[in-house]
């Protein structure tokens, strides 16, 4: 799995103490059916999903790319998926993500990274 970091949000997270944390929406570069990867945060009971980009276009979470850090995926999501060119919108988020980096702990970003997450940060 190799999933680009769209929106995270590590709120508490402080190593992993805070199981409401974090949540992120990635793109998963393997999976054309359901590329959009959710996570609600890594406590017990919490979980997230994977979801094809017409779900994902009329979930709760698509609001969520309305964040600063995330309005490029948005318009990229929003104008290639709409047409339904999925892998177009992979290939471009992959070529903006080098543009929007995150800036995450660089405890989080090893966890991500062993998780299969490209993270740009």
């Amino acid at each position: 799995m190799k999933l680009l970091i769209l929106y995270i949000d590590i709120g508490r997270w402080d190593g992993g103490h805070d199981g409401q944390y974090p949540k992120v929406i990635a793109w998963d570069l393997e999976n054309n059916e359901r590329p959009m990867s959710i996570s609600e945060g890594w406590g017990h009971g919490l979980g997230g999903g994977e979801y094809s980009l017409n779900e994902f276009m009329t979930s709760e979470w698509f609001s969520r790319l309305e964040e600063p850090k995330s309005q490029w995926a948005r318009k990229i999501i929003a104008g290639k998926g709409a047409t339904g060119q999925k892998k177009s919108v992979g290939q471009e988020l992959l070529k903006e993500s080098e543009n929007h980096r995150f800036n995450l702990p660089s405890n989080l970003k090893e966890i991500l990274g062993r998780w299969g997450y490209r993270v740009n940060a």
